[in-house]
């Protein structure tokens, strides 16, 4: 196992080197802290910076249903599992956002695949952004717009 510090971009979800200033595949910033790979849950810190920002600005809504991969790699989420992929909120905190599902769990916004509205609209992040629109409602730097 190989002792580099290895995370993926906030804003394309690449492998990169922790250390890096720049993602190699989007050349966004890096934002530092990044986490580590294997672990796509990522726990916040004991005190988080949140910023109250309004609702518009925020990359996904509460009700929304989210689609990603867990640890062992299986989709989770989504229509098919609206259990574990059902979006309570999204905070932004000093690691980035993270969102908030109704099951508990909370995810760094990197690793969300796909996103459906409650009227059955849905989409992919990659192609379309996480507000469907064609962008990321983030900047580079993983900040808010």
């Amino acid at each position: 196992m190989s002792t580099t510090a290895v995370g993926h971009c906030s804003h394309c979800a690449a492998v990169v080197n922790l250390h890096w200033p720049n993602c190699l595949v989007c050349h966004a910033a890096l934002s530092a802290p990044l986490h580590e790979a294997g672990s796509p849950t990522i726990t916040e810190p004991d005190h988080p910076q949140e910023v109250t920002t309004a609702a518009a600005t925020l990359p996904l809504k509460a009700g929304w249903l989210v689609g990603y991969r867990n640890q062992q790699g299986a989709l989770c989420g989504g229509c098919d599992d609206r259990q574990h992929g059902t979006v309570q909120e999204c905070r932004w905190t000093a690691v980035g956002w993270m969102v908030h599902l109704t099951d508990g769990q909370r995810l760094p916004l990197s690793i969300i695949r796909g996103v459906t509205k409650p009227d059955g609209t849905a989409w992919t992040v990659r192609e379309h952004g996480y507000d469907g629109e064609g962008h990321s409602n983030t900047d580079a730097e993983g900040a808010m717009r």
